[in-house]
């Protein structure tokens, strides 16, 4: 068993965790620059909750440069202690792209070591028999995906303000497209955002009228300016919402 697993789930393995397709057993994994993106931001996150970086919008800042010990994340902090780079996060991020790679491989190898994902021929990464059968992961260290998706879906559905780690979650889901798979499992239906070309002012009108429930493309503070348009009831449209993460 490698060093890997003495420690908890990180963002990177929990995130493929939740792109597994439970009716079929296998990962919705499609390698493309935004998944490049979210797995080298994993890792950024994850150095975060470890605090050895910071970031604010300027600028990502080194904290304490003492390895994790952990294989995942040390040789992205290596490269930010050794680097003499003032950059901010994304430059980080778009930077650690180029160990994308070797982050879901080693995420997967661990997966397969903590008993959760099998290796099937043909390239396919499926859960496990005995999590198969009993729809939950062998150890109280890695959380399950159930509990995972519950916290995202109740961050995204029911009002419920997020910790660090599951804002984090929300934000990468996004970013990879992972909301579908999550949402079309519980029954709702998801248009292709490219289909609907959805503007901010039908978005919050529709989610006001409760015809939509969730958008993930809000940006504030810039559109609270749509909490202000009046219904044909008299109320606001932002009477009717919650903004989340």
């Amino acid at each position: 068993m490698s060093e890997g697993t003495r420690f908890p789930i990180r963002i990177a393995e929990e995130l493929i965790l939740l792109m597994l397709d439970e009716q079929s057993g296998y990962l919705e994994m499609v390698p493309n620059w935004n998944f490049s993106c979210v797995m080298a931001g994993a890792v950024l996150a994850d150095l975060a909750l470890e605090r050895r970086i910071e970031t604010d919008l300027e600028r990502l800042y080194l904290v304490d440069p003492t390895p994790t010990g952990d294989e995942l994340l040390d040789p992205t902090l290596k490269d930010i202690a050794e680097s003499d780079e003032k950059s901010d996060a994304q430059f980080w991020i778009e930077r650690n792209t180029r160990q994308a790679d070797e982050i879901v491989a080693a995420a997967l190898e661990r997966l397969v070591e903590r008993n959760i994902l099998t290796h099937e021929s043909g390239g396919f990464w499926g859960l496990s028999r005995s999590v198969a059968r009993s729809g939950t992961f062998p150890t109280q260290a890695v959380a399950t995906r159930r509990e995972s998706k519950v916290r995202v879906l109740s961050v995204i559905l029911n009002d419920e303000i997020p910790d660090p780690r599951d804002a984090i979650l929300v934000a990468l889901m996004h970013t990879c497209g992972g909301f579908k798979l999550l949402l079309e499992e519980l029954g709702y239906r998801v248009s292709d955002p490219a289909g609907l070309e959805m503007s901010p002012s039908d978005a919050y009108t529709a989610m006001a009228l409760e015809d939509m429930d969730f958008w993930a493309n809000s940006w504030y503070p810039g559109h609270y300016e749509w909490h202000d348009v009046e219904l044909t009831d008299g109320s606001r449209v932002g009477d009717h919402l919650s903004v989340v993460g």
